[in-house]
């Protein structure tokens, strides 16, 4: 039998304060305790590391992304969840694809949040704002780049 190299949390604790969790704290966890911290958490604790972000207010983070989930999960997937039973087969048959579809058509439709558009069509880019890669920059702005959409579909899963 072969063992997944992933470690899965049985439970991941959304709600905690992490307000004086610091990057050192998450170094000094194993990996069963690291896989229990909130995604977005983790994140936002990083960058609170750099000077212009240390007074990131992380609970007010989670509250915004919980209740962005929250309004998918109880609102919108129950409705939209008819259309894969209707035809899964346009979904290869597989609830998890169509639902993570559905994450991403949420956030950018319902939620109005897209990549930034200076930085579309380029093949390279020197960051100079700590935002555009961390979570706080994207859920503040609506804007994305491929470091802070993917962290967000990350925490949003």
């Amino acid at each position: 039998m072969t063992v997944s190299p992933i470690i899965v949390a049985p439970e991941v604790d959304w709600l905690r304060d992490y307000s004086q969790m610091e990057f050192r704290h998450l170094l000094a966890m194993n990996e069963n305790e690291l896989v229990t911290v909130d995604p977005l958490a983790s994140n936002l604790i990083v960058a609170k590391e750099i000077d212009d972000l240390t007074d990131l207010e992380i609970a007010g983070y989670q509250s915004t992304v919980n209740s962005w989930v929250d309004d998918f999960r109880t609102r919108c997937l129950p409705y939209w969840e008819q259309f894969f039973h209707e035809t899964p087969g346009d979904f290869l048959n597989d609830i998890r694809f169509f639902r993570l579809g559905m994450v991403c058509q949420y956030i950018d439709l319902k939620l109005g949040i897209s990549y930034r558009p200076d930085q579309r069509d380029l093949t390279s880019i020197f960051y100079t704002d700590p935002s555009d890669l961390f979570l706080n920059g994207v859920i503040d702005t609506r804007l994305g780049t491929c470091s802070n959409m993917a962290a967000l579909h990350v925490a949003f899963g």
